[in-house]
Order: structure tokens, then sequence, then C-alpha cells
């Protein structure tokens, strides 16, 4: 309602055609600019899997799993999705050592994961967004 008001007040009364045109012209190019394939982004989840292998590099904050099953990271244009090897560049951060520290728990546990993957790492290794560990 509070929206329908605040239309009404920007924009007049409805019988006002030119106002109205406006509006939805600008809604149009807004939706149009929005299913633009160059402007959308491509998320991806792996779906439940299980971690083959984890680690970090030693000369920079880089840090990987390699999971079970088909390759993922195709969508997002990634060079390197060869061997199902995601990738965080922070490492240094809380929130990188935080994963770490959750997905080697999950790995040791022998747990499965879905991992949301978007863009890429430093070395065009598809990237963790967000991750979920299963309890079964």
């Amino acid at each position: 309602m509070k929206l329908l008001n605040t239309l009404n007040l920007n924009v007049g009364s409805l019988g006002n055609y030119a106002c109205w045109r406006n509006l939805l012209a600008i809604i149009g190019m807004a939706t149009i600019g929005f299913a633009s394939p160059s402007i959308a982004a491509v998320h991806e989840d792996t779906g439940p899997r299980t971690i083959t292998s984890i680690g970090c590099h030693s000369i920079d904050n880089t840090c990987f799993v390699s999971l079970d099953g088909p390759v993922v990271g195709a969508n997002q244009g990634c060079q390197a999705i060869e061997n199902n090897n995601i990738r965080w560049d922070n490492n240094d951060t809380s929130e990188g050592k935080r994963t770490y520290s959750s997905l080697l728990a999950a790995f040791l546990a022998g747990k499965k994961v879905n991992i949301h993957i978007y863009g890429c790492s430093l070395q065009g290794y598809p990237k963790v967004i967000w991750y979920v560990v299963y309890s079964k």
C-alpha cells in the first residue's frame, strides 16, 4: 500500500497517461537490463559431494578443495576446471580461515558438502561463495 501511495504522489492520478507511460518504460528497460546475459550473474551449486583433497598454497593466501563427481565451474567461465578444484583467495581473513577449518573438519569426518561457487579465483579456478556441511 505504501508503494501505491508513493507512486500516486510521484506520478499523479491514475488518469495521468504520460507519467504512467514513462514509469512503464523505465520498468521495461530495467527488466531488459536484468535479463541481459552480459549482466546476469551465474551462480552454481556443486550439490552434495565428498571432498577428496584439501590444502593451501605456502606462498600466498589461496586454499582449495577437490571434490568427487562431475566437473563443476564451467558455467563460471573459469579456465581451470579439469580436476574439480575449488578455491578461495582470502585464507588470511577470518572468513577464509573459517572456510578452511569447516571444510577440513568435513573432510576429516567424511561428511558431504555443497559448495556454492561464483566467479573465478586469481588462478582461474571456481571460487567458493558459501558452503553447507551435511550431518549424514
